[in-house]
């Protein structure tokens, strides 16, 4: 069996820099749609750096997979993917191996993916703690960077109508993992409402696992329910939970209704800090520089909940859904703790049988 997919998304709005205010200095960042989001008169005049900065950013991806099934009992999956955004691009392959036992009860499955990512042009890579009016490049010229996961996974039918399947999962990244257009910000020693800005700088390798369980049960008018729950932990210090549950209702043969609830808690990176402070010695180009620093507020502890509701139907044409969401982030530091995205979705599929 072969399968394949084009995606096509774009993202607008904005996103906290890790500035804590605008700054009256002759510093610019470039904004994640390649755009210079300092503002001012240009020219050797006034520019600022915004906590909030916006965004524009499209992107195309290509999945490919191609399955054969050995006896009945053996699978293998192999697959190819690519994206490409304005300032992004992602090749990756995948491999995974499937058997059946227990009369077909029991499922086993292992599987292994690379990927090789890097950031494009928009921006390029500048040094990490390099204060931003001096432009230094970094190390990683165009922030190369290489991800490596592998997962085993079991799954068991319980009854006619219900399923579970439990895993786990393991990886690791090496190369420039941090953000090019986040930045960190000093505070002055005696002027407390004097800031310098530098680029953020992460650790050049991460390892990751997770563990899940994941629980589908049909009803008797076939309704579906599914609760997932995911924990997961890394290297950097982050450790999280996620709640996901799904009901989906059956509006006739063609048509279904599924509401959404989602909760996720996570702690905070090891090196997640709102701001440097010269009085505590943090300065970037002073004697005692801090290893690592980020104040991207996806770094914080926070909880975050999602509600929405899907609809879908089929017929002649394929099948549809539309989903539309609703998703609260709180955090507990930084300028930008609590956020709020609308997330709006459709979705036309296709399938060509012969």
């Amino acid at each position: 069996v072969f399968s394949g997919k084009l995606i096509t998304d774009a993202i607008t709005g904005s996103t906290p820099s890790g500035a804590l205010t605008p700054s009256i200095k002759s510093q610019t960042l470039t904004s994640p749609s390649g755009v210079s989001g300092a503002t001012g008169t240009g020219g050797g005049g006034s520019l600022k750096i915004r906590p909030l900065e916006g965004i524009v950013d499209r992107r195309v991806g290509i999945n490919a997979s191609w399955e054969r099934i050995y006896e009945r009992t053996y699978r293998t999956n192999l697959g190819l993917v690519f994206s490409n955004e304005d300032d992004y691009q992602s090749y990756g392959g995948s491999a995974t191996v499937s058997h059946d036992l227990n009369q077909r009860l029991t499922t086993l499955e292992a599987g292994i993916a690379y990927s090789y990512d890097f950031v494009g042009s928009v921006v390029g890579v500048h040094k990490e703690l390099g204060n931003l009016t001096e432009d230094v490049p970094g190390d990683y010229n165009d922030g190369e960077k290489e991800i490596i996961d592998w997962g085993l996974s079991v799954t068991q039918i319980l009854t006619r109508r219900s399923v579970v399947k439990a895993g786990f999962s393991s990886g690791s990244l090496q190369g420039y993992l941090s953000d090019p257009y986040k930045v960190v910000t000093l505070v002055d020693q005696i002027d407390r409402n004097k800031f310098s800005y530098f680029h953020e700088k992460r650790p050049t390798s991460r390892s990751r696992s997770s563990i899940n369980v994941d629980f589908n049960q049909t009803r008797e008018d076939n309704d579906v329910v599914n609760v997932y729950y995911r924990y997961y932990w890394d290297s950097w210090g982050i450790s999280s939970h996620t709640v996901d549950a799904r009901f989906r209702h059956e509006l006739g043969n063609t048509r279904y209704l599924q509401p959404h609830l989602r909760i996720y808690r996570q702690s905070a990176a090891d090196f997640f800090t709102p701001y440097l402070d010269e009085a505590r010695g943090e300065d970037p180009e002073g004697d005692t520089p801090p290893t690592y620093a980020s104040a991207d507020n996806r770094l914080d502890t926070m909880t975050s909940y999602t509600l929405g509701v899907k609809y879908g139907l089929s017929g002649s044409l394929g099948k549809f859904f539309g989903r539309f969401e609703i998703m609260r982030q709180i955090g507990s530091k930084g300028v930008y703790r609590n956020l709020t995205a609308q997330i709006l979705q459709f979705v036309w599929t296709l399938d060509f049988k012969k």
